[in-house]
């Protein structure tokens, strides 16, 4: 499950334990926290109390998809998001979560663009635009659609998609970046960029910063090989773009060398910020969770946040799980 997933739904969830004086559902925090680490057994309890009272209350329609899509079941969200929209009167956002759900589901281009289409809204135009990428549509259309983007806040990624489309041989490029906003097939997205990495400069300040982007999606998908590939392709650069590639190489070295036990160690020597470090860390252990939980332990060991308590859970600690995550706001997850 992805950010880009759970952004979209977070706010709609609709699982409490409190209520509005006019007794509908309202958001609780706490409960969204659990959800987006994994514990779904709270949210779930909630949200089936909450359709008993309210059974056709979009909001809590809205939640009950949230946590099928969680739960892998896009069909089941799907069925849930058609009949929260007759009772929602934001069914703008609703037709957007439909497109999403659509594409968890494998649905074809044409329904998905449709639903995204029919949005109305920034995302859904975004949406449209990366699926045409995909589609191999008309170019100059295509970024017409992007121009549309100026001054909303996806304008930097319209930018991004204009300017490979600009670039010449760009395409390959264009493809990799919407297939993996799209959550394709990962294997053939990273094939689709190496074919599109071959015209990159890694001396160039944004070539770089390009690469090590892709280099960390190759490394998420344990694709060592292709990630070092493009590691090597990077210069030395400056500031806190050479701080990336430092972390980008240690993380890449530990996942390498999962028995190294001095892995940790290594990464608490960076010289790179410590927000970086910390980062680098979960990155690390999260890769090392399978292969060698017990570095992955020492590398989570003093990190805080969502994201390491989820680390935590998954390596079945839920005291270490429940401290991480105690100073956590849902929200700096979701940014």
């Amino acid at each position: 499950m992805n950010l880009f997933f759970l952004t979209t739904f977070s706010i709609f969830l609709g699982c409490t334990d409190k209520e509005t004086e006019d007794k509908k559902p309202t958001i609780d925090l706490a409960t969204v926290q659990k959800s987006l680490k994994g514990d779904l057994a709270k949210a779930e309890s909630a949200n089936k109390e909450h359709q008993k009272e309210f059974p056709d209350d979009p909001n809590v329609l809205t939640g009950a998809a949230y946590l099928a899509a969680m739960r892998g079941e896009p069909g089941k969200a799907g069925d849930l998001l058609r009949k929260a929209e007759k009772g929602s009167g934001d069914v703008k956002s609703l037709y957007l979560r439909q497109a999403i759900v659509a594409i968890k589901a494998g649905d074809s281009s044409e329904v998905v663009r449709d639903l995204a289409d029919k949005s109305g809204t920034n995302y859904g135009n975004l949406l449209c635009a990366e699926i045409d990428i995909m589609e191999d549509e008309d170019p100059d259309a295509i970024k017409e659609r992007l121009e549309e983007l100026q001054g909303t806040e996806f304008e930097e990624v319209a930018q991004r998609y204009i300017a490979l489309l600009d670039r010449e041989d760009g395409i390959d490029l264009a493809v990799a970046h919407a297939g993996w906003a799209l959550g394709k097939n990962y294997g053939v997205v990273l094939s689709n960029f190496n074919l599109g990495a071959e015209i990159l400069d890694g001396s160039n300040e944004s070539d770089a910063q390009m690469l090590l982007v892709w280099a960390g999606r190759a490394i998420q998908e344990k694709n060592y090989d292709m990630a070092g590939m493009w590691m090597k392709k990077v210069s030395k650069q400056s500031g806190l773009l050479e701080e990336r590639r430092i972390a980008t190489k240690a993380i890449l070295h530990c996942l390498k060398s999962p028995s190294s036990s001095n892995c940790e160690k290594k990464i608490s020597r960076l010289k790179i910020s410590s927000g970086l470090k910390h980062a680098t860390k979960l990155t690390s252990a999260r890769g090392l969770i399978e292969s060698n939980p017990s570095i992955a332990k020492k590398l989570l060991e003093g990190t805080k946040g969502a994201t390491s308590a989820y680390y935590w859970y998954q390596l079945g600690d839920v005291s270490k799980a429940e401290d991480a995550a105690e100073e956590t706001n849902v929200l700096d997850f979701l940014e």
